[in-house]
C-alpha cells in the first residue's frame, strides 16, 4: 500500500470512530431520558385513586371506586374496594396487579384464598392529564363499573 492509500484508510477510520461515538452518546442519552420518564410515570400512577361514580345514560351513579396502587418498574400492585349504589353490593378489599406500558396499564383484580387465585375482572386504565380513564374489559358490571374516571384523593 502506498502512502495515499494509508492516509485514506486512516481518514475513513477516524470518521467512522466519530460517527460511532456520536451514535453511542445519543443512545445513552435516550436511555437516560427513557428511565427518567418511566420513574416519572411510576410516581404519577402511585397513589390513592377515587371516583364519585359513573353517570350512565339515565344519569344514575353506578359504582364508587377506591383504588390504592403502587407502580414500580412498570409493575403495579395494590388494593381496591367497590360499592355499587343501586343494590348496595360491596367489595372491601381485593388485590390488584398489572403491568404498565407508558401511560396505559392493564389491571387484574384478584382474590387469594387457600392458595387459589380467582380473577374477578380485568380493566384497562389510561392516564390522561391528572386522571385515570377506566374501562372494564373482562368481568361483571355487578361489582365493577364499565367506565369511570378516577383522580387522586
Amino acid at each position: 500500500m502506498d502512502i495515499v492509500g494509508n492516509k485514506d484508510l486512516i481518514e475513513t477510520l477516524s470518521y467512522l470512530t466519530i460517527i460511532i461515538t456520536a451514535l453511542i452518546g445519543a443512545i445513552l442519552y435516550l436511555l437516560k431520558q427513557y428511565k427518567k420518564y418511566q420513574k416519572y410515570l411510576d410516581s404519577v400512577f402511585t397513589g390513592h385513586w377515587v371516583n364519585e361514580g359513573r353517570i350512565d345514560i339515565i344519569n344514575e351513579n353506578t359504582h364508587s371506586v377506591d383504588l390504592s396502587i403502587e407502580s414500580k418498574d412498570r409493575s403495579i400492585i395494590g388494593e381496591a374496594g367497590f360499592f355499587k349504589f343501586d343494590n348496595s353490593s360491596e367489595i372491601r378489599s381485593i388485590g390488584v396487579s398489572g403491568k404498565r406500558r407508558f401511560k396505559r396499564c392493564r389491571l387484574e383484580f384478584k382474590h387469594y384464598r387457600q392458595g387459589n387465585v380467582t380473577i374477578y375482572a380485568c380493566v384497562k386504565i389510561v392516564l390522561k392529564k391528572d386522571q385515570l380513564i377506566w374501562k372494564l374489559k373482562k368481568g361483571t358490571a355487578d361489582f365493577f363499573p364499565k367506565k369511570t374516571i378516577l383522580w387522586l384523593s
